[in-house]
């Protein structure tokens, strides 16, 4: 679990503005994070916080099939799954 700092905000932002569709940035107020899950498939992107109790969703437009992430906190563990069959 990540203790934040008194209102700390966690944003989630495309770097790429065409990517994004022209929705480039979201960010939340969070006092903790104990959990975080990314899936990416399609044009779709969800990321669940705190076992879903909050949510971002949003559609993106990829120009290349990679997807790279990157975050600025320290995490306990990560994994990654691919959702190719």
């Amino acid at each position: 679990m990540c203790f934040l700092t008194p209102r700390a905000f966690l944003p989630c932002r495309f770097i790429d503005e065409n990517t994004a569709a022209g929705r480039t940035q979201r960010s939340i107020e969070l006092k903790q994070l104990s959990d975080l899950r990314v899936i990416v498939d399609g044009s779709t992107v969800e990321i669940y916080l705190n076992d879903g109790r909050v949510v971002f969703s949003t559609r993106w437009f990829p120009a290349s099939e990679r997807l790279t992430l990157n975050s600025t906190f320290v995490a306990a563990s990560s994994r990654a799954y691919s959702l190719v069959a």
